[in-house]
């Protein structure tokens, strides 16, 4: 028992087989994992452990993780793509709710949930283990009881103006401001729940840089069926006037050319430069900011009177956050405003990814995305997912030596699932069933699409392969470095760790000598 609290990195041991830090105090573990590509058992049980970090689903080795007694309250979707994963225990934790998509663990053998707080499925279901599971999933969907609880959340807003805090803060469920150096570069992609039991939501929430060198490519991260936080900061009235285009105009007209149905949430945050954070009331947060609140609420009042029709969603009284210490209140009353627009007390959400119900001719073609993403045979998963059991015909064995695909063209897909996968699950070939299944996934965060028919079925994967791109930290010299890294990291089969550490060596070689 060391006490450990917190882990850097573990981008140097890729040869590591058996990882343990039980009984410790880690509130997350660094997204880097996904590097100990030889990892094949993780231990971190009796922490404080609030979620997994998405990129656990690169331990392409790993057979066996022990989670019991954390703070755990939802399992990541990408655990997945642990094909060679036997075990996994996270008992004694704070899960209410599986996604439907455990159905996809063909390999697991052991899953142990008990002393959850389980409601979907409930407890003396997850009592039978895994099978059980599957069938109760595959009865859902019969009856139509299969329906989407995620959506997108986006954050946006100019640089410095306090959005990867605001976010940390609203993440972790308490203060947690970012340090020097810890800026986004182009999208962070992370999730946040809200709400318990039968009304917990899964957002993706999508942490938008807002660097002038990124503004070409956040389009493609923007869905109408979105959420989105306008972030601005608590500046001099006279500032934000004189900068209206920075902090207000830009945003509001990407929003209306790209996704002009996205309900829009005006924040006014770093309210503490305001005044002494002396721990101040919501209320008297509000009351220092009114002259910030009345400027925002007007500018967005003269967007609204230009669109005669479509325009934007837009949400006010315009919200009031610090995310220091001082303004953890407000943090809490920022949660609580999400939730009342994702599921307001009138059952009729803002964002048509949530309670969209998912009968059997979507769900096959989202399970059929799924596996091409994660390196399944889409037909031996889909029918797992209809019968409710792996049947004998699935060879685990050749599913192993199956690529993953960090992006897919829509064209192959559409050809993929006329010609082959419906008929072979007796489906009318649909092409809206199709569309309506990217559809779902792309409001509910899980993929992204990008000009010319190019589907990012792994945005996180795919995010990092760009990020060298368009980090403004990085010359020309740098960028064309790693150019040859970048293309191996998006060739089929290329795993991602492989290419990153290629890259880190580079740019040290770079600045080591420049």
């Amino acid at each position: 028992r060391n006490h450990i609290t917190r882990l850097i990195s573990f981008s140097k041991l890729s040869s590591l087989k058996t990882l343990s830090l039980a009984d410790n105090r880690l509130l997350n573990l660094p997204d880097d994992i996904g590097q100990l590509q030889s990892l094949r058992i993780l231990t971190v049980h009796s922490n404080a452990l609030r979620e997994l970090p998405a990129t656990i689903g690169e331990l392409e080795s790993l057979e066996r993780i022990d989670l019991h007694s954390n703070q755990l309250t939802f399992l990541p979707i990408t655990l997945a793509q642990l094909k060679n994963l036997k075990t996994l225990d996270v008992s004694e934790n704070r899960i209410q709710n599986l996604h439907p998509s455990i159905c996809d663990w063909h390999s697991i053998e052991r899953l142990e949930l008990k002393d959850n707080p389980m409601t979907r499925p409930p407890q003396i279901v997850c009592r039978g283990g895994i099978a059980a599971i599957r069938k109760f999933f595959q009865e859902a969907t019969l009856v139509g009881d299969i329906v989407s609880n995620g959506a997108r959340l986006v954050l946006l807003g100019s640089n410095d103006v306090g959005k990867t805090s605001l976010l940390r803060g609203l993440r972790a469920g308490t203060a947690d401001p970012t340090r020097h150096g810890d800026a986004t570069v182009h999208v962070g992609v992370t999730s946040l729940q809200l709400g318990e039991g039968a009304k917990q939501l899964d957002l993706s929430v999508w942490d938008v840089a807002g660097h002038i060198a990124y503004r070409p490519t956040i389009q493609s991260y923007i869905s109408e069926g979105s959420l989105c936080i306008l972030a601005v900061p608590a500046l001099d009235v006279y500032v934000l006037r004189e900068c209206h285009d920075r902090y207000v105009g830009q945003w509001l007209e990407c929003l209306q050319a790209t996704a002009p149905g996205a309900a829009v949430l005006p924040v006014i945050t770093k309210c503490d430069l305001l005044g002494e954070p002396h721990f101040l009331t919501p209320s008297a947060y509000e009351q220092l900011a009114s002259a910030q609140v009345a400027w925002l609420t007007e500018a967005l009042k003269s967007h609204a009177a230009c669109i005669s029709d479509g325009g934007l969603k837009l949400q006010l009284p315009v919200q009031c956050v610090s995310s220091l210490p001082s303004g953890e209140e407000t943090l809490e009353g920022l949660k609580a405003r999400l939730f009342a627009l994702v599921l307001p007390e009138t059952g009729i959400s803002l964002l048509p990814s949530i309670h969209q119900a998912i009968p059997r001719a979507v769900l096959l073609p989202m399970v059929c995305i799924r596996a091409l993403r994660d390196g399944r045979a889409p037909i031996d998963a889909a029918i797992a997912a209809d019968k409710g059991y792996l049947p004998a015909s699935i060879d685990l064995s050749v599913e192993l030596a199956i690529a993953p695909q960090p992006y897919a063209v829509y064209a192959d897909v559409k050809r993929y699932y006329i010609e082959e996968f419906a008929p072979a699950l007796k489906l009318q070939p649909s092409v809206e069933a199709l569309d309506t299944a990217l559809t779902l996934l792309y409001n509910e965060g899980e993929i992204a699409r990008l000009p010319a028919g190019l589907l990012l079925l792994n945005p996180g994967y795919m995010t990092r392969v760009f990020m060298p791109l368009v980090d403004p930290r990085m010359g020309k010299a740098l960028i064309e470095a790693t150019r040859g890294t970048l293309r191996s990291a998006i060739a089929p089969g290329k795993r991602m760790p492989d290419a990153e550490r290629a890259r880190i060596i580079v740019a040290a070689e770079h600045f080591s000598s420049s």
